[in-house]
């Protein structure tokens, strides 16, 4: 049991706190939101966009501390992330023609901070974001002493540049692959077997390399993930063996070295293993380790 513990948290990133606070999982990394904007401390130069009693893109009164106007249901502050960057509903037309006013009027003329954060505010909530971030870095340069809008920017940008990469899927990605796990750890099979399901591939898990080669012989998989160390046959004999078969040379073997780093080169490469990764390793690393190797659907 203690040995399976150790091997679960050498797959987990490298977090612990100053706390004491365990690392975290696979899953749990999913959940962290780190751009969040910073708490800062309060002072003369410091200052969060001021309300607007009267909406300045459909002229509605509003509460001075609303932070959405009752009127076109737009965002009146940028300090409210998930409302600016989720928006669901509003009178889109009347913040439009506000838009373009205001951007008529910048033509003419010098904005000044409060007028820029405005035209900022109107492009998030007609969903155009990459313009909206553009006027907001603008209004932060025209008052460099303002942190906090600073730090507002600075955090929609990396909100937005975190949502590209969570939607960005290249096309070039494989798939849909099967993938043999071989470790003794119940754990450890658990956390990458969970990683890789999300990810579409199906996978397949072995408890050791006798029960790996056995398998195998029943249908190559596309990728195979090899710890080293396991009882009865180790990562090494196992590759081996799997090379010996003509209709297994190019599979990809993928070992799995120890939280000490220990890997032998020179019997990784007689064995003909493809690559190996060293635990601790996160989701990060075990996709590009796959990704490097799987054959995508398109040179299948």
């Amino acid at each position: 049991m203690n040995e399976e513990r150790d091997e679960a948290s050498s797959l987990e990133f490298e977090t612990e706190t100053s706390t004491g606070e365990a690392a975290y999982t696979f899953d749990e990394l999913e959940l962290i939101d780190d751009t969040e904007v910073p708490n800062l401390s309060t002072g003369s130069e410091i200052t969060e966009t001021p309300p607007f009693p009267c909406c300045p893109f459909c002229t509605t009164v509003n509460d001075p501390l609303a932070l959405q106007c009752s009127g076109c249901h737009a965002v009146l502050t940028v300090s409210e992330l998930d409302m600016l960057l989720n928006r669901a509903s509003c009178e889109s037309q009347s913040i439009r023609d506000a838009v373009v006013k205001m951007e008529a009027e910048w033509n003419l003329r010098e904005f000044d901070e409060i007028e820029m954060t405005t035209l900022a505010l109107g492009h998030f909530n007609l969903q155009d974001s990459d313009e909206g971030l553009k006027y907001l870095r603008e209004a932060s340069r025209l008052n460099p002493n303002n942190v906090m809008l600073a730090s507002q920017a600075n955090a929609i940008a990396i909100r937005l540049e975190e949502t590209r990469r969570q939607n960005h899927v290249p096309s070039s990605a494989p798939t849909g692959k099967s993938i043999l796990v071989v470790d003794d750890s119940s754990t450890v099979r658990k956390l990458i077997a969970g990683k890789l399901e999300k990810s579409g591939h199906t996978v397949i898990c072995a408890v050791d390399g006798v029960e790996a080669l056995e398998l195998i012989n029943h249908g190559l998989p596309d990728l195979v993930l090899l710890d080293i160390s396991m009882p009865r046959m180790d990562g090494y004999e196992v590759c081996r063996q799997i090379r010996s078969d003509p209709a297994a040379a190019n599979l990809p073997v993928i070992m799995i070295a120890g939280r000490d780093g220990f890997f032998d080169e020179v019997r990784g490469r007689i064995a003909g293993t493809t690559a190996y990764i060293t635990k601790p390793f996160g989701p990060e690393t075990l996709m590009k380790a796959l990704d490097a190797y799987l054959i995508p659907d398109s040179e299948v």
